[in-house]
């Protein structure tokens, strides 16, 4: 697969994902060195925060996603990670053996978050094959 067909897939990935679950705030992936690759808001969403915000999120989390993995040998591999805040939840999902990160936000209302991530979001992921 070369740069532009990956670009597509990226795009009619996280376009897909928003609209997986009325709670979507925004989703983004990110490529190892915490770049944002591609990201998408839910339709009409007014953003917290900035692109150049959600860059320097997507670096600092992808960064600590890092240091944890040096746990994984003796408590498993991490299936997502959470932060949950006054005004949003924002979750970080490895793909593909660590190339590539999905980041996305939640209403901060929601609050059934391990079902949407374990019966939409997980399930969606393993159907696709740009992150096998």
């Amino acid at each position: 697969m070369n740069k532009d067909d990956d670009d597509v897939l990226f795009f009619t990935f996280v376009k897909k994902l928003v609209n997986l679950n009325k709670s979507i705030r925004w989703a983004g992936i990110a490529n190892q060195l915490g770049i944002i690759i591609k990201e998408t808001y839910r339709e009409g969403l007014r953003p917290l925060l900035t692109s150049e915000d959600n860059l320097e999120y997507a670096a600092n989390t992808i960064a600590r996603h890092k240091e944890r993995m040096k746990y994984e040998p003796k408590i498993g591999k991490l299936e997502y990670t959470l932060a949950k805040y006054e005004k949003v939840n924002r979750i970080m999902i490895p793909l593909n053996n660590d190339n590539n990160y999905l980041l996305f936000s939640l209403d901060v209302q929601e609050v059934d978050y391990d079902n949407i991530i374990k019966e939409n979001i997980i399930p969606f992921i393993e159907g696709k094959e740009v992150f096998e």
